[in-house]
């Protein structure tokens, strides 16, 4: 069984911060990351749906060049995931559907 580390990214400081610690740890376990990035769901309106469709492309840009840094710095498999619905309960979905060994995640809140 090899490890797997899931790491929830919304781009906000605190979620860069533990990238960057999950590839730290990752290197040292010889690990797999997946980036998983949680949106909302689509609005019903044809310029929500446009909206939406624009910020998934750009989403998907920045996920692919931060799997693509952290794969070159570390030398891991990296890729990401983009899921719909409320953030919580799909980093707990995603992390139990990939059996993961870790989610490295970063917060504000204290």
């Amino acid at each position: 069984m090899s490890n797997l580390f899931i790491v929830p990214i919304d781009f906000e400081e605190q979620s860069m911060i533990s990238l960057e610690q999950a590839g730290n740890l990752a290197f040292v376990l010889k690990s797999e990351v997946i980036l998983l990035h949680v949106m909302g769901e689509p609005g019903s309106t044809a310029s929500a749906k446009q909206y939406h469709k624009e910020l998934k492309s750009e989403i998907i840009d920045k996920l692919s060049v931060y799997a693509s840094n952290l794969s070159n710095e570390y030398g891991l498999k990296v890729s990401y995931e983009i899921r719909y619905g409320k953030p919580y309960q799909e980093i707990c979905d995603y992390a139990q559907e990939k059996d993961a060994t870790l989610v490295v995640m970063g917060s504000n809140k204290y």
